[in-house]
């Protein structure tokens, strides 16, 4: 499973349900709605694709598979503006 971390720089706060993100060496303010949040939030927990869309399923009502493309869609959004930078594997050393 992929891990991944927030951005140096970027400077983050809860408002109201919301996540404001501001990156410090472009001067962009991003701002993510609730289920944004939340996918970003639990992303960083470290949980899995399928542990955050199986929670919006709850949490929601919705189908899994459009809750999950919806999921894959926000995460790759989070990464391609590089809010979410992805995790180098650590190495465990051989014996």
């Amino acid at each position: 499973m992929k891990t991944y971390s927030l951005r140096k720089h970027l400077i983050k706060e809860k408002l109201e349900g919301k996540t404001i993100l501001f990156d410090s060496t472009k001067s962009v303010l991003y701002t993510l709605n609730e289920t944004a949040s939340f996918i970003l939030k639990h992303i960083l927990m470290k949980k899995s694709v399928s542990d955050v869309t199986n929670a919006l399923v709850k949490m929601y009502g919705k189908k899994p598979e459009s809750v999950e493309k919806d999921v894959r869609a926000c995460l790759s959004r989070l990464i391609k503006d590089r809010i979410l930078v992805p995790q180098k594997k650590e190495t465990t050393a051989k014996k």
